[in-house]
């Protein structure tokens, strides 16, 4: 078994070094190279400790119980660069994303001390069959939990949103690390069962990085030509459809309308300026057209809405319970993301384009760009 062991840490630490020298040779201008250097550097270091506390027990030479606190470091670090890796994979961004990894952080460094001195893991042993045990503590226990909410959450995010993920063997990566993690860490089975896994993760996982960062670079830019396209041709059927309209409160509503049917936002609305006032004109909820023309902001006073009327700039709002400025419109909207945009006749602003989703994080630069 320690043979067995040796030759699959051996492996990992052959592909996780590997890996860490392509996606450094292909750039790291792109966060989510970055992001997965450091779960792959990560990687390397749990492998290499891991290999050198067997070598050590296996020869009776230096520091075992070092040797283990360092792995156990590195594999909280992975479960930390992993759950980075998974939110700008799957393009989630919030204050809520840098504070869970603030806290993730800060946990790992509060656990290292006691780490570091043998009060979570210690004693490392060789058993007869040639797999390495070792005491874990309670406080050990609890803070393995650390890492294993992390690969958790990212197992969460890649299978919440699976079929917007182009390298779906990605999630059975991340399970092959839990799994691992699980038996082979906390339960100790007499099975070299980490260094098994941790092979599989980590090369399932640079495999899809490297598909979609290096063998296939093409993939992503026609496909964004596709979606440009796509709502080119969108714009275009909102033009014609309305070019023939002469009364202005009707080519507004059919211009919300043909909005929210093509880009399948909760609610678009236009709102135009009336002195220092925003009029409501036309919205696709129907609770809130009916008050149209009765509803009213403040232009630089009262709402996104008013803001973007008084700057003249477009502005989009990830996650609206964060945004002061944010006005509801009625009771049970289910708002949870907003776009505005002004709209100008020639250099002034007349009136603003609002968009709004029951999604945070709904809309891009893309979105903006279109609006």
């Amino acid at each position: 078994m320690l043979v067995l062991d040796i030759a699959g840490l051996a492996l990992s630490l052959t592909i996780s070094t590997a890996l860490v020298m392509i996606v450094i040779g292909a750039g790291l201008r792109r966060r989510l190279n970055r992001d997965f250097v450091l779960f792959a550097f990560m990687q390397t270091g749990w492998a290499a400790s891991s290999l050198l506390l067997r070598l050590a027990l296996w020869f009776r030479l230096g520091n075992p119980t070092g040797m283990l606190a360092l792995a156990t470091v590195c594999f909280a670090f992975m479960g930390l660069f992993l759950l980075m890796f998974s939110f700008r994979y799957m393009g989630i961004r919030g204050r809520w994303t840098a504070w869970t990894i603030i806290a993730v952080l800060s946990a790992i460094l509060v656990h290292a001390v006691p780490l570091l001195q043998g009060r979570l893991v210690a004693d490392p042993q060789l058993d007869p069959a040639g797999v390495v045990f070792y005491g874990i503590s309670q406080w050990g226990i609890a803070a393995s939990l650390v890492p294993v909410l992390c690969i958790l959450f990212s197992l969460v995010l890649f299978w919440v949103r699976r079929r917007h993920v182009s390298e779906p063997f990605i999630v059975v990566s991340i399970v092959f690390l839990l799994t691992g993690f699980l038996v082979g860490g906390l339960l100790q089975v007499h099975v070299p069962i980490m260094s098994i896994t941790n092979t599989a993760s980590v090369a399932i996982l640079g495999w899809g990085v490297v598909r979609r960062q290096l063998f296939n670079p093409l993939r992503e830019l026609a496909a964004d030509l596709r979606e440009r396209a796509h709502r080119q041709e969108l714009i275009s059927q909102i033009s014609r459809r309305t070019a023939t309209l002469l009364e202005l409160d009707e080519l507004l509503v059919q211009a919300v309308t043909l909005i929210q049917e093509a880009f399948d936002y909760f609610t678009v609305g236009i709102l135009l300026i009336d002195g220092d006032e925003l009029v409501l004109r036309a919205s696709t909820l129907a609770s809130v057209h009916a008050y149209s023309k009765l509803f009213r902001l403040k232009v630089g006073a009262e709402g996104i809405c008013g803001w973007v009327a008084a700057a003249g700039k477009p502005l989009l709002v990830g996650d609206v319970s964060r945004e002061p400025r944010y006005v509801e419109l009625v009771k049970d909207a289910r708002t949870r993301s907003e776009l505005v945009v002004p709209i100008r006749r020639g250099d002034r602003v007349i009136g603003v384009l609002d968009m709004q989703s029951a999604q945070r994080d709904a809309f891009t630069e893309k979105d903006l760009v279109t609006q």
